[in-house]
């Protein structure tokens, strides 16, 4: 088992991570830690509102497994729970000296029309790299359209912690993940966090990409 320190947003106190090893395509050892909260629970009074920072925690937080995905509109799985704003974290250098050596970080938002999807996806091509790989859960269909800032600045604050470098921090998605990274880069708030994008097979300009009416798409 191995164990990162990670400092919450908006938090002094250190809280630690434990997570596990893997193996990539080409057997490299790298390591990945499951399910580190990035936000509330959007239980309650946070359900269909914009992600919160979560609470800090002071002792070893087991992260080796993504016990959560976020509810799918087009099917039905043991997996899914509305508290699901986790994500998953894939480094491949915590064996050295956390700040020897800082690497190129991959923010990655994977697709599913809006509607599916789940963070459950593994780099082990990725990882044959010297990459920082970066996956958030995010809330999908009528429980909200992306509220994915929040994941965004927790990465950039945090990343170092994995050996990642947040100046070179890439957004990257595939179809609905694609498209979202387009509005990112439209986005005034999201400027700061990342230095380049990666759009596959979607885009802002896509009709499915964009709604104007919220309310009447979610009923």
């Amino acid at each position: 088992m191995l164990h990162s320190g990670c400092a919450c947003p908006g938090n002094n106190s250190t809280r630690t991570d434990k997570g596990y090893e893997v193996q990539s395509f080409t057997n490299r050892t790298y390591q990945a830690f499951e399910g580190i909260p990035f936000a509330k629970p959007p239980l309650g009074p946070l359900r269909f509102q914009a992600p919160e920072a979560p609470d800090n925690w002071n002792k070893t937080l087991e992260t080796t497994e993504l016990k959560h995905c976020c509810y799918s509109v087009a099917r039905d799985f043991g997996r899914e729970n509305e508290d699901c704003l986790y994500l998953n974290v894939f480094t491949p250098i915590l064996d050295r000296e956390i700040n020897a050596s800082k690497l190129p970080v991959v923010f990655w938002i994977y697709g599913g029309g809006f509607i599916n999807g789940c963070a459950d996806w593994w780099p082990q091509y990725w990882m044959d790299e010297d990459i920082v790989v970066v996956i958030p859960n995010y809330r999908v269909g009528p429980f909200g359209f992306l509220g994915i800032l929040i994941a965004s600045i927790l990465t950039y604050e945090n990343v170092h912690l994995f050996g990642g470098d947040n100046d070179r921090i890439t957004i990257a998605g595939q179809s609905a993940g694609g498209s979202s990274v387009g509005w990112q880069l439209l986005s005034d708030k999201s400027q700061s966090l990342f230095r380049a994008a990666i759009i596959e097979s979607g885009s802002p300009l896509n009709t499915w990409a964009y709604q104007n009416d919220l309310y009447g798409y979610a009923i």
